[in-house]
């Protein structure tokens, strides 16, 4: 990553400027070459891939539309999340059309154990070794969506 940003700061000619990346170009080299070339960063991130404290802390809110709060991760780092009530009825609906999908291909046979990966809504499902026993957990694993 940071061979493109340097070329970048040098064809325009930039002196302060700001990375801005999606959770895909988050890992921990990245971020160490940002840090130890004093780049201000900001990386998109996902709950699950922070650590269990960082997350109960953000389960444990009672967001309200538009809501943003801050969590300081110490060594100058500090998390900012948004919440916004478009955004939940948005992943609602595509779990639900996740859920759709997979149940989709079960019924016409598409979906086994043998092929079935954990990418995408496909690590919702529990495939067990009986009849009737395939079920599409929630997104927390808490309850069952639907079929079996």
């Amino acid at each position: 990553m940071m061979p493109v940003i340097e070329e970048f700061v040098r064809k325009y000619e930039l002196e302060d400027f700001v990375v801005v990346t999606d959770s895909g170009l988050m890992n921990e080299q990245n971020v160490a070459d940002l840090e130890r070339n004093n780049n201000k960063y900001i990386i998109g991130a996902r709950i699950k891939t922070e650590s269990k404290r960082v997350t109960e802390w953000i389960l444990s809110h009672s967001w309200v539309d538009g809501q943003m709060e801050e969590y300081d991760k110490g060594d100058g780092r500090r998390l900012m999340v948004g919440y916004t009530d478009n955004r939940v009825r948005k992943d609602a609906y595509n779990r639900e059309k996740g859920g759709r999908r997979l149940e989709k291909g079960y019924r016409n046979g598409m979906l086994s154990k043998e092929n079935i990966n954990r990418r995408g809504h496909n690590k919702f499902l529990k495939m067990k070794n009986k009849v009737g026993g395939h079920q599409l957990w929630g997104n927390r694993g808490g309850r069952c969506m639907g079929w079996a």
